[in-house]
């Protein structure tokens, strides 16, 4: 899952006594990961000319809230409640003003990736969250239609790319157009950076992890990855470009297992597998389990060996331990909503020849709509459409 800052802009009229629709102020403000910084940065173009900086808090940003401001004629700036900026000469503020801009936007567009949004207008939070396409309004055809395993095939097959075919995958997941892999088994586990647009699957960076440890499901969190271990019990944080191993954590599971992790940005939280049918929701900070929902299968069955997962149109995409499927969970309710047979994409009596595994890895692309999917030992990861 791959984030970055964005541009927003909204308006906003100031609380005039005598003319509130005078002061009518135009905010653009960058939403940032909070890795980068909390909250948001803001200007507002004043209607004297001048222009004045302000940060909002991340809870202002992720509510909507905002700060009431009293115009001040005699220098002709807004005064924030908590706060004014008094600047004694006009052309000195506007000019350290706009420097400060500058650099906190050259620097987080460098640091962060930022993707600015030319004449994109919100009018409030939720329209913010509709931009970064968190809920299904975007999709409401494919969200509305029941998918089983009745159906047969409802995916398409876009593309095919090499795979090494001793890796033990894991987890798979997307971010800065490459494709992140977490491979498996005692004394073979390693993290690695795989090419996309590389018919060979080149393998960019890998870093080995320790011979008693089993790497298992790892996610993209800002401008890290997150990855779990089997039996361990043990995390790691690493740095997305360079490999290199940041923070470890300790964790606890229904199974105290790891299987799957994925990240939902939407609500900035973890989302965690152990082969139950449970999904273990982590807090971001603390990286301690908040809450657990119990999934089912459309046959109303407990989803059980829930394996790697990947979070994509507001739902969790799940494989399934020794099942070629994917179930589409909402993570809500935990019920699954769609079931995918993938059974035809590469048949287990093929792959059984040649020594693949179980069908297994999900990741978003840099195409909303595209999916990549791959298996255990499988020497080729598939581009595919789901119907």
């Amino acid at each position: 899952m791959s984030t970055g800052s964005k541009i927003v802009s909204f308006h906003r009229k100031t609380k005039d006594r005598n003319d509130a629709a005078k002061f009518h102020r135009h905010y653009t403000f960058e939403i940032i990961p909070k890795t980068s910084l909390s909250g948001a940065m803001g200007r507002s173009d004043m209607e004297d000319g001048s222009i004045e900086m302000r940060e909002w808090n991340d809870a202002e940003v992720r509510t909507g809230e905002e700060v009431g401001y009293d115009f001040d004629e005699s220098d002709g700036w807004g005064k924030e409640d908590r706060g004014q900026c008094n600047c004694k000469g006009f052309v000195y503020c506007l000019i350290v003003t706009a420097f400060i801009g500058a650099c906190v936007g050259v620097y987080f567009a460098v640091d962060s990736g930022l993707i600015a949004l030319p004449g994109a207008e919100a009018d409030s939070v939720e329209e913010i969250v509709e931009m970064k396409n968190c809920s299904l309004e975007h999709h409401i055809e494919w969200y509305q239609k029941p998918i089983t395993t009745k159906d047969g095939q409802q995916y398409t097959v876009i593309g095919q790319i090499d795979h090494d075919p001793t890796s033990f995958t894991q987890g798979l997941t997307f971010a800065n157009g490459v494709i992140y892999e977490s491979v498996g088994l005692f004394k073979q586990s390693k993290v690695r950076i795989l090419d996309p647009n590389s018919k060979e699957g080149d393998v960019l960076k890998s870093v080995d992890m320790g011979p008693k440890l089993f790497g298992e499901g790892m996610t993209v969190w800002h401008d890290k990855l997150v990855q779990i271990t089997w039996k361990s019990k043990r995390g790691f944080i690493y740095d997305i470009e360079s490999l290199e191993m940041v923070q470890d954590f300790k964790y606890e599971t229904t199974n105290s297992e790891g299987w799957g992790i994925t990240f939902d940005w939407c609500k900035d939280e973890f989302i965690v597998t152990d082969g139950s049918p449970y999904l273990h929701f982590w807090d971001t900070s603390t990286l301690e389990e908040t809450r657990k929902v119990k999934a089912h299968r459309l046959s109303g069955e407990p989803a059980k060996n829930l394996n790697e997962i990947e979070y994509w149109r507001g739902r969790v995409l799940a494989n399934v331990w020794f099942e070629d499927v994917i179930l589409v969970i909402n993570p809500d309710t935990g019920e699954t909503e769609k079931e995918y047979d993938f059974s035809m994409l590469w048949p287990a009596d093929e792959r059984h020849q040649v020594g693949a595994d179980v069908f297994n890895g999900i990741s978003i692309s840099d195409d909303e709509d595209m999916l990549y999917v791959t298996g255990k030992l499988w020497n080729r990861i598939h581009s595919v459409k789901l119907n």
